[in-house]
């Protein structure tokens, strides 16, 4: 008997699975030419009116634009003309519209070398939907594009955010090797460390507080720009993925290098202090805590205190470089 017509095909096995999400769903642009002015409205963008200085998919009482502007919704192609209706289109706040800027992944926050730190984390946290290639161009752009911050250096040396030489607290402990307070004024160091270590078989001692207090401080002041940067780009707070994406740009960019900084400043070998660190870690994590602190900063931030105490290799830069 001949099958209806209309009728599913059956088919042996399982079902094939769902297809992952790539770049594309991001609107991911490599800029293959590596064009300098790329993602910026006159490079040209598809719904740029260079002619009357108007941007097709704006409502059109809030719709001028320039050459040099940039926004969220960049596609690259020539302008045909096209123009939403009156009354419709979106507002500059929703397409991220910068004035005299580059949404291109060079100027972005996510951005380490060329590793996309937003795919990675997409990747990580939810691997059964995306397999995103975490390599882009520096000139290429998306639509997650957020603006980057200063560099670690003025950051760490501004002072706005808390004192650059906070009080020292032993008295507490946890399964970190140091912490901050909420307020920048302490910073924790586990009772069950001890103040100096000992490299290179005793040649070099190391008062510990200097660089955990570098790496502490250069952390939580990156911690509040660059979620002030996140609010302000996208008019809402993160969420839990995010947070932990921002902790880990934080931690990775600025932390860690200004850590770095202080033990060259010191005389202080950067591989040997790693694997101190990495072998107390080993030794302070089969400790039950007794006294964790009440403010310390890693609570806020969700997965940041997940992160941050449980060493999770996912924060080894390298395969030694340990979270503080």
């Amino acid at each position: 008997m001949a099958e209806p017509v209309g009728a599913i095909a059956k088919v042996d096995g399982d079902p094939p699975a769902p297809m992952k999400m790539r770049r594309d769903v991001f609107n991911y642009f490599d800029n293959a030419d590596n064009a300098p002015n790329y993602a910026q409205c006159g490079s040209p963008c598809y719904h740029f009116d260079r002619d009357n200085g108007l941007c097709a998919i704006m409502r059109s009482d809030d719709n001028a634009a320039a050459a040099g502007d940039t926004c969220n919704k960049f596609c690259p192609g020539q302008y045909d003309g096209h123009r939403v209706k009156d009354g419709e289109g979106l507002l500059k706040p929703e397409v991220g519209f910068r004035s005299g800027t580059a949404a291109r992944c060079e100027n972005c926050f996510w951005l380490g070398g060329i590793q996309c730190g937003f795919f990675a984390a997409c990747n990580e946290s939810a691997p059964d939907i995306f397999d995103l290639d975490e390599n882009v161009n520096p000139l290429g752009c998306c639509d997650a594009q957020t603006p980057k911050i200063l560099d670690y250096g003025t950051v760490f040396d501004a002072g706005k955010f808390g004192p650059r030489n906070p009080q020292i607290d032993r008295d507490h402990d946890g399964p970190w090797l140091s912490t901050i307070s909420k307020d920048g004024e302490r910073v924790y160091i586990n009772a069950n460390l001890p103040t100096h270590a000992e490299l290179l078989g005793g040649d070099v001692g190391v008062a510990v507080a200097g660089p955990y207090c570098a790496h502490e401080v250069a952390e939580r002041d990156a911690m509040l720009v660059l979620m002030d940067e996140f609010i302000t780009g996208h008019d809402r707070e993160p969420n839990d993925k995010e947070r932990e994406a921002i902790y880990k740009n934080a931690h990775k960019s600025f932390g860690v290098p200004a850590e770095r900084r202080w033990c060259e400043k010191n005389g202080v070998p950067w591989k040997e202090w790693n694997e101190w660190n990495g072998g107390e870690a080993a030794r302070i994590m089969k400790i039950k805590p007794k006294n964790e602190p009440d403010d310390a900063d890693i609570k806020p931030f969700g997965c940041h205190g997940e992160l941050e105490t449980t060493f999770d290799e996912r924060l080894a830069l390298d395969g030694s470089e340990y979270a503080r």
